[in-house]
């Protein structure tokens, strides 16, 4: 896995409260539009993320090409299982800052 990719395992984490997000990495002006909420501002944004609580996560792939990654995955929450995916766009192709995120989330059916 590539530093970069690792650093945005990481960032797909934090976000679902599920460890610690990088320090510096969130623009002053990020924002982070998830379902209908959209949060500006990294101290919105790491508000919120310490909000989640999930008995698991577990991330299956992470993409990264120029300044854009992708992340997704599957997650454990109190409503049963649910898949989620983080686009996150970086201010430059040196993903040092993230200037937007956009997450998904969908609820799944267990079956048995």
């Amino acid at each position: 896995m590539t530093q970069t990719s690792e650093k945005v395992r990481e960032i797909s984490l934090g976000l679902l409260g599920a460890g610690d997000m990088p320090d510096g990495v969130l623009s002053d002006s990020v924002t982070w539009q998830n379902g209908d909420r959209v949060l500006v501002g990294q101290d919105a944004v790491l508000a919120s993320a310490k909000t989640y609580s999930h008995s698991s996560v577990t991330i299956d792939d992470v993409v990264t090409h120029g300044k854009a990654a992708a992340v997704s995955g599957r997650l454990q929450s109190e409503t049963g299982p649910r898949l989620f995916c983080h686009m996150i766009k970086f201010t430059s192709a040196s993903a040092k800052q993230i200037a937007s995120i956009v997450s998904f989330q969908h609820q799944l059916k267990e079956t048995g």
